[in-house]
């Protein structure tokens, strides 16, 4: 460990792995991991839709070191029902299925099937704060696979997810900056 930045990361690891597996050895229900990410955009909430709900978009926003492809899609568009099949590298490459569970105006919903998550909801919420203004906002339900190994690695998940989101946020404003 470099530096007592590190020190923390790995006592807050440790803290939850070992409060992991104490709810599992006592029978305790935990939370799901749930995460929210929200940020500003100075960009009218009707181009950040369609940014967004351009299936395109995924390939601007994802960072590049997990070679994220879409291999085949129902649509180009972001539409009730659709599904999407993906790949990306995480520590092999993995491929999923997405299928969009809800879509309505500047809300969404995708749900993945077929990968490490035993249950994976991503609520996509876009809010008008001004005419030139949109809150956009990620909530994040999962349960990785495998049960009781797959609750101790919980941590390390949310941790990444983390890494993923700080990068989109960024990605996306700078995209979205260019329209």
């Amino acid at each position: 460990m470099n530096d007592k930045k590190d020190l923390l990361f790995y006592d807050a690891a440790a803290t939850t792995a070992i409060a992991g597996i104490i709810h599992l050895v006592l029978g305790i229900p935990s939370n799901n991991p749930n995460s929210q990410i929200l940020f500003v955009v100075d960009v009218p909430i009707d181009k950040v839709w369609s940014f967004y709900t351009d299936l395109h978009h995924l390939e601007v926003i994802t960072p590049k070191r997990l070679d994220f492809k879409i291999i085949e899609s129902s649509s180009n568009k972001i539409t009730q029902g659709q599904t999407a099949h993906f790949s990306s590298k995480l520590l092999t490459r993995m491929t999923w299925k997405t299928t969009i569970t809800t879509c309505k105006p500047y809300t969404y919903v995708d749900e993945m099937s077929n990968t490490i998550f035993k249950r994976w909801k991503h609520t996509h919420v876009f809010d008008k704060i001004s005419e030139n203004q949109t809150k956009v906002t990620d909530e994040i339900e999962f349960e990785l696979q495998y049960g009781f190994i797959g609750k101790m690695f919980e941590w390390y998940a949310v941790d990444k997810l983390k890494k993923i989101f700080a990068h989109r946020q960024q990605a996306t404003i700078n995209a979205l900056s260019n329209i």
